[in-house]
């Protein structure tokens, strides 16, 4: 008897049997689990390497090539792709599918890690990242305020992140979009020449006190004490009080033997002396001559400025400064003018004043005009912490 006579002549057989295939794919259809994004990983690990500064014909030779070689010893390959851009380097690898995706992807992280020492140490960054289905953004939310600015609503999305990171199910949670802190420097490019200052040195100086660098372990009898850097700046005073340079400066036992004992020995040959007065202090030195007061003043002076210029060579040639002061009591500020605009900037302010200045300065018994109170020109570096 063939199957369909037997299901024409057994038919309530046949009925009993269809519906039990009816019921098993009703129990199936209604207990298998279901997600509108099944999760699923894949034997396709990728390796990413940031080498800032390098070009693709490097981080082909340097990075990509000895990743490829350590990597293809692997078992179960299926093809391997890359590509070389400026600065960064991707290789990806494609396993058998048949293959363990976690298990694949921890050989890969072996290979990485022990090919890392023979890769350019300062390569910015060299991870292994996993493929898979549920690495997928699903939500995102935007904080949005009239009154907050960037630094407190970054804080309160942090804090959002932390509390999303606790429901069942969020894999990682991110926060993005806010600008980078950054401090902007004023130079003033006249004091850095006349400290020997560069650019490059306030850079380096910044950047280098805004780093934290573990600096060891230290053994005190049964206590032990971790040491590290003063770490990264978080206020702006911290930045206020950087060092840039440092010169050392004469002491004050240099100061004397190098600039005032040849000051005194050049000064002590003019006549009518009554006594002179010295102090020397770190980096700094002063003379004070006193004559008879029935002698001249404007003659002496200028015979200490001519004594002064005569014996300069002699006195170390990386001296800052060297100035003879009058004393007198004319020296005082009578009149004091002050330009003010609503429209005029700062620059043309300036140059009115100066004209001022050179007018006034042409009137009988005014002894000298000044200008004062206009900013510096500077320059503006933004610093990227």
């Amino acid at each position: 008897m063939k199957i369909w006579e037997f299901s024409v002549r057994r038919w309530q057989f046949t009925l009993v049997l269809f519906g039990l295939l009816i019921a098993m794919g009703l129990n199936a259809y209604l207990n298998i689990p279901r997600s509108e994004d099944p999760e699923f990983h894949a034997p396709v690990p990728t390796v990413v390497a940031v080498y800032p500064g390098a070009d693709p014909a490097d981080i082909e030779r340097l990075v990509i090539d000895p990743l490829e070689d350590a990597i293809n010893e692997l078992d179960e390959i299926k093809r391997m792709d890359s590509r070389s851009m400026d600065g960064v380097g991707v290789l990806q690898i494609e396993f058998h599918w048949d293959q363990d995706a976690d298990e694949k992807y921890d050989d890969v992280v072996r290979e990485v890690n022990r090919i890392r020492p023979e890769l350019p140490a300062d390569l910015a960054a060299l991870e292994v990242r996993k493929a898979g289905s549920g690495l997928v953004n699903i939500v995102q939310l935007a904080l949005v305020s009239e009154d907050a600015g960037y630094r407190q609503l970054k804080e309160l999305a942090e804090e959002l992140s932390d509390s999303i990171e606790t429901v069942p199910g969020v894999r990682r949670s991110q926060v993005w979009a806010f600008p980078e802190p950054e401090v902007r420097v004023a130079v003033d490019l006249e004091r850095m020449g006349r400290a020997r200052v560069t650019l490059g040195q306030v850079e380096a100086s910044v950047r280098g006190e805004n780093a934290t660098i573990p600096g060891g372990a230290v053994d005190v009898g049964l206590r032990k004490f971790n040491l590290k850097t003063s770490g990264s700046y978080d206020t702006l005073e911290e930045i206020s009080e950087t060092v840039v340079a440092v010169y050392p400066g004469a002491d004050p036992a240099d100061i004397e033997r190098l600039v005032i004992d040849p000051l005194e020995d050049a000064i002590n040959e003019l006549d009518e002396i009554k006594r002179m007065d010295s102090r020397s202090m770190d980096g700094v030195g002063v003379l004070q001559i006193e004559f008879h007061w029935d002698q001249d003043a404007d003659e002496k002076y200028d015979e200490v400025v001519r004594e002064v210029n005569r014996i300069r060579p002699e006195l170390p040639a990386d001296l800052a400064a060297l100035e003879v002061r009058k004393a007198g009591s004319g020296l005082v500020n009578i009149v004091q003018l002050a330009l003010v605009s609503e429209d005029a900037g700062y620059r043309q302010l300036k140059e009115l004043a100066e004209e001022l200045s050179d007018s006034i300065e042409t009137v009988p018994g005014v002894r000298r005009s000044q200008v004062w109170a206009f900013p510096e020109p500077e320059v503006r570096v933004a610093v990227d912490l």
